[in-house]
């Protein structure tokens, strides 16, 4: 385990006390309710009065509840947002809730965004409205 300031990604960065362990992001408490606004009390994750029961879900605790470490990737889960974690580097960033990402995907509209062509031009989404578009993307890691 090695203790590190996590950078946590949300509707903007905040930089908390973590552990990294195995792969895993842990974060105490305080650290948890600084970064996303999610308590963890007796009932479970809550949220002004919002509350996801954790009974159910024992790999929350890093080791054991007594730790006070819930892994973050877990928390994600139980209040139904994706996150994408890099322990090593003491990064995470958690989407959007899932309620959100269905209304825009039902919705078919695309955020738009700004590229960069192979030949070096910036482009947006929003220069192609009323065309239909292709867009191919790769990642080399």
């Amino acid at each position: 385990m090695a203790e590190l300031v996590a950078t946590i990604i949300e509707d903007g960065p905040i930089d908390v006390s973590a552990v990294a362990d195995q792969g895993r992001l842990l974060l105490d408490a305080t650290a948890l309710e600084d970064a996303t606004g999610w308590a963890l009390k007796p009932e479970g994750l809550c949220r002004g009065e919002v509350c996801v029961p954790t009974r159910m879900w024992p790999e929350l605790f890093a080791d054991a509840p007594e730790t006070g470490l819930v892994d973050l990737a877990v928390v994600a889960r139980l209040i139904g947002r994706l996150a994408a974690v890099d322990a090593d580097e003491g990064v995470a960033v958690l989407g959007a809730p899932a309620d959100e990402r269905g209304a825009e995907l039902g919705s078919l509209q695309a955020y738009d965004f700004t590229a960069t062509t192979v030949d070096g031009e910036q482009v947006a989404l929003a220069d192609f409205r009323g065309r239909k578009k292709l867009l191919v993307a790769f990642a080399s890691w």
